[in-house]
């Protein structure tokens, strides 16, 4: 569908579908070049698929984990993406330490945070993640870019600090970092995201996820979601 691979799937199949289809990606990934790095997105859609995905026969201690967003609050907080993360997956499975790569939250100088964060990338995947799984807003942002901020949308960086965008501060990954990667998975769930993901698939340039519409990605999305493609 205009360049993507679109799966409409009812709302109970999803998590297993993205679970299935990220320990495909991960195993072809180690398989190829021995270890394959990814980017989890926030946000409560994902938990299920990551309690789903923990369950897959990956060969963990091969995998190098990022985060693709974060909200600028303390571990623990209820919107703390990481503390999710390492709830439903991470404590989960057998991940090396040293590959599993928190953005800081807690950094008194947040910009100085996103620069380490930025060559922690650039260091432990020096030739683009391996893959990154995205979330879609009902206004059309993906990662933590917020509608209108040509900041993060123009920037030459690999991570950016944004916001205050729905109450908080973010650090996020950049189009820049997010195009240069091997494959893109767009898990969407709930009729309020239908228009959104329209937009998306008609590859409208007004919505930010468009700077991260990259040909060839995959969007497993459920029925209310997907209720205005054809």
């Amino acid at each position: 569908m205009n360049g993507l691979f679109v799966h409409i799937l009812p709302a109970e199949q999803l998590p297993e579908a993205a679970a299935e289809h990220i320990a495909n990606v991960l195993e072809r990934g180690i398989y190829e070049r021995d270890s394959c790095s990814i980017a989890f997105s926030g946000g409560g859609t994902p938990n299920p698929m990551f309690e789903a995905l923990a369950q897959r026969p990956v060969d963990w201690p091969s995998v190098e984990l990022f985060q693709a967003d974060e909200r600028l609050v303390p571990a623990g907080h209820p919107d703390h993406n990481f503390t999710a993360l390492d709830s439903h997956l991470i404590s989960k499975v057998p991940l090396s330490p040293d590959r599993v790569h928190p953005m800081e939250t807690e950094a008194s100088d947040p910009a100085a945070a996103a620069a380490r964060y930025e060559r922690t990338l650039a260091r432990r995947a020096p030739h683009g993640l391996g893959m990154v799984h995205l979330g879609l807003g009902d206004d059309g942002h993906t990662a933590s870019w917020p509608p209108g901020d040509t900041t993060v949308l123009d920037s030459p960086k690999l991570v950016e600090v944004v916001g205050p965008y729905r109450d908080y501060l973010r650090m996020t990954l950049t189009p820049r970092a997010i195009r240069n990667t091997g494959s893109i998975l767009w898990m969407v769930a709930g009729s309020g995201k239908a228009p959104a993901l329209k937009q998306l698939v008609d590859a409208d340039p007004r919505i930010p996820a468009w700077h991260a519409r990259v040909e060839g990605s995959t969007i497993l999305a459920d029925e209310a979601a997907g209720r205005l493609l054809q």
